[in-house]
């Protein structure tokens, strides 16, 4: 854990080291602005920037004629507008063209556990296969998202995430078929996240609920765990790779893991990606059982449904044999249906 902790220490002050020489830049309007990679047209003036002239290029009044946007998005030091955003294109800003061979802004934000987007997931898992247990396994998990957009502490906003698992009758990670179903533990992840030029950042406190309804569906303690995110899109906004550490331990006992969620996404044409999935690596420190499943996802992002946009995506899991230790799934498989709400 100690390990962990002061890599993501070096990591994250390595990362900010980078906004702080000659490719620093400014936030002008309450627009982050990111680097000077995505140099764009100079887009119209727009009467929010109006005091913050001085951080204007002299020459700025030529350029206002050379596009028509409707709304500056992010501006560098030396003048360039990084991107601006038109009425007609709902995909421009932080994700780049959503047609293109990059992320749209909705879809890059679907796939950022940092991003100020609410959300509410709707995980199916089936698990057709485990070490030490026999039949197949079904649970499903609701996952909403809620943003709170609003500066606390020095952080851009503050994130909350409950996870709440409802097991079928044939889950039982331990044992024979059909001996446990309902209600696991609910698991709340809190992130204050703060915006850097080079992408996100965040840490939090999170909680576990003891609401198990069978002991073989949860700890049924109460556990307290410190979490952490760094999040870093590609310049060309192709990629978007990062990690989520959450550590809880047992204020009720000797129990206490680490889980790493590895986050790597590749933008595709038309709102498609690809990426590693829901893959969550668990150490279970106090009894020495691990598991570390590979996975592969592909989804899309329907911008046009309704009454909000969706993003669907499947995913499937192997754990290899050296890649655990105790009861794990070795085949899994994960179907997702979230409601975006920009």
């Amino acid at each position: 854990m100690v390990r962990i902790v002061l890599l993501l220490f070096f990591v994250t002050t390595s990362l900010v080291n980078i906004c702080s020489g000659q490719d620093q830049f400014d936030v002008v309007a309450n627009h982050v602005v990111t680097s000077r990679f995505d140099r764009g047209t100079m887009p119209v003036l727009q009467e929010a920037f109006a005091s913050d002239e001085t951080l204007f290029p002299t020459d700025y009044p030529a350029w206002t004629d050379m596009g028509e946007f409707d709304q500056v998005q992010l501006w560098d030091r030396d003048g360039f507008v990084v991107r601006g955003q038109d009425a007609d294109d709902s995909s421009s800003s932080s994700g780049g063209q959503s047609s293109g061979d990059g992320g749209g802004d909705l879809t890059s934000k679907a796939n950022d556990p940092t991003a100020a987007l609410i959300s509410f997931n709707i995980q199916n898992f089936f698990t057709t296969d485990s070490y030490e247990a026999t039949g197949h396994g079904y649970n499903l998990n609701l996952l909403p998202v809620i943003p709170i957009q609003k500066s606390m502490f020095g952080f851009d906003r503050f994130i909350t995430r409950p996870s709440i698992p409802i097991y079928g009758p044939s889950v039982d990670p331990v044992g024979s078929v059909d001996a446990a179903s309902g209600l696991g533990d609910i698991f709340v992840t809190n992130l204050f996240v703060k915006e850097e030029c080079w992408g996100t950042w965040g840490f939090g406190p999170s909680i576990n609920f003891p609401t198990a309804t069978d002991p073989a569906l949860g700890s049924r303690e109460w556990q307290i765990a410190p979490s952490a995110v760094v999040i870093r899109p590609s310049a060309d906004k192709k990629w978007l790779v990062g990690g989520l550490v959450i550590a809880p331990f047992s204020l009720q006992s000797e129990a206490k893991s680490i889980s790493f969620q590895p986050i790597v996404v590749r933008f595709l044409p038309n709102d498609w990606y690809v990426g590693n999935g829901f893959q969550v690596w668990n150490w279970q420190t106090d009894t020495g059982n691990f598991a570390m499943p590979l996975t592969f996802k592909v989804g899309r992002v329907f911008k046009q449904a309704k009454p909000y946009p969706l993003n669907i995506s499947m995913q499937a899991g192997y754990t290899p044999e050296d890649w655990h230790q105790g009861p794990a799934a070795k085949w899994q498989f994960l179907f997702t249906v979230t409601s975006l709400i920009p």
